[in-house]
Parts: structure tokens; C-alpha cells; sequence
């Protein structure tokens, strides 16, 4: 299986409005699996919660439009807690991990 992870600034948190995306983009992405912090779920649109604000997206829909197969379904890990960094060495701005 293939995980995508979607990470960084503010950008990765989205500001497109799912209003106003074509009618032709399906409410369910198909083939296309986004991380809740417990599990796996369908990626469903103004349901699933990809970013702070439940009506807004990021660039996550055009990925998954883009490259979700039924052969090669994608799995999205998204982190967009405004410019935290990912790294599990990190406690906000103070690194925390090792010294090496």
C-alpha cells in the first residue's frame, strides 16, 4: 500500500471552498482513503474533516483525483496544525529529540 503524506505551512490546510468545486467532482473521491488519527476512512467531501474548517479542502482532492485507481487506491496522512513541524523531534518550535 502507498501513503501519501501531506505536510506543511498553512498552505497544506486549504482555502478552496468545496461550494465551489465543479459538479462534476464525485462527493465521495473514489479509491481514495484519508487518515481521522484512528483509522482509514473514504474521503468524502464536506463529511470527512481534511482541514480546521469542514468546508474547505486542500490540495489532497486534486491528488487523489489525479492518481486514485482501483488497482492503486491512494491513502492520505494530512498534517496542517499551522507550520508545526512533523518531525517527532519537535514539541512546537523546541526541538526535544536527540542531540546527534
Amino acid at each position: 500500500v502507498d501513503v501519501y503524506l501531506f505536510a506543511g505551512q498553512s498552505n497544506m490546510q486549504g482555502i478552496g471552498r468545496i461550494a465551489d468545486l465543479p459538479v462534476s467532482v464525485p462527493k465521495q473521491i473514489p479509491f481514495t482513503y484519508f487518515w481521522n488519527q484512528q483509522e482509514f476512512e473514504p474521503l468524502v467531501l464536506s463529511k470527512t474533516k481534511v482541514s480546521t474548517r469542514i468546508t474547505e479542502f486542500g490540495p489532497e482532492v486534486g491528488f487523489a483525483l489525479a492518481t486514485a485507481r482501483a488497482q492503486h487506491p491512494v491513502y492520505i496522512v494530512k498534517y496542517y496544525a499551522s507550520g508545526m513541524p512533523l518531525h517527532l523531534g519537535w514539541d512546537g518550535n523546541n526541538w526535544i529529540g536527540d542531540e546527534g
